[in-house]
């Protein structure tokens, strides 16, 4: 049986099983211990009938750019940014953002995947207090613009897209014989 005591900035544990009952450091004994600490709760605050009526309403428009913008009221996208975008011969999308350059891809996410949106309208006061999320939008499609490079294969959000992907092929159902044969038709095209 150990006790604990804290010695110089350190927990040590008097072991009563140590030779001649001596304080022995933690770093060197044998001890599993566990700390216990609140863990917050995030509520969500979304329905199903909600994501179906915002995907068929089509209003969202997602626009994913890098930067951190301080302020969280709506932007009256279609009138100051959409009509300057402007697509390339080679896919792409070019624009700017407060003078700076950007370079985008208009983004499906894999079939069977929707987003949401999310939106925390109070901010809790500490770390350990619960916090609630509310539906904010769906979306299937989006556009992800950088500021520094064409956009690749090498961003972190398509990147995130394919590894959604291979999770699917480690941890999905094994295809029945119809998906392998509409597999093979798309190949062979």
């Amino acid at each position: 049986e150990s006790r604990w005591r804290r010695e110089k900035g350190c927990l040590v544990a008097s072991n009563s099983q140590a030779a001649n009952n001596q304080t022995v450091p933690l770093g060197f004994s044998c001890c599993l211990f566990q700390f216990k600490t609140k863990m917050a709760k995030i509520n969500l605050k979304l329905s199903s009938k909600d994501v179906e009526t915002s995907l068929q309403d089509g209003s969202i428009k997602l626009q994913y750019i890098p930067a951190t913008i301080k302020g969280d009221g709506p932007a009256n996208l279609e009138q100051f940014f959409t009509p300057y975008t402007e697509t390339q011969r080679d896919g792409t999308l070019c624009n700017a953002l407060r003078g700076y350059p950007l370079r985008g891809k208009a983004t499906s996410l894999p079939a069977g995947y929707t987003g949401v949106m999310l939106q925390e309208t109070k901010k809790p006061l500490s770390d350990e207090d619960d916090r609630t999320l509310t539906f904010a939008g769906a979306f299937r499609d989006y556009t992800y613009w950088n500021y520094d490079r064409q956009p690749s294969r090498n961003d972190p959000m398509a990147k995130a897209l394919g590894w959604l992907q291979l999770a699917e092929v480690l941890h999905g159902d094994e295809p029945d014989a119809d998906t392998e044969l509409a597999v093979k038709q798309e190949r062979s095209k």
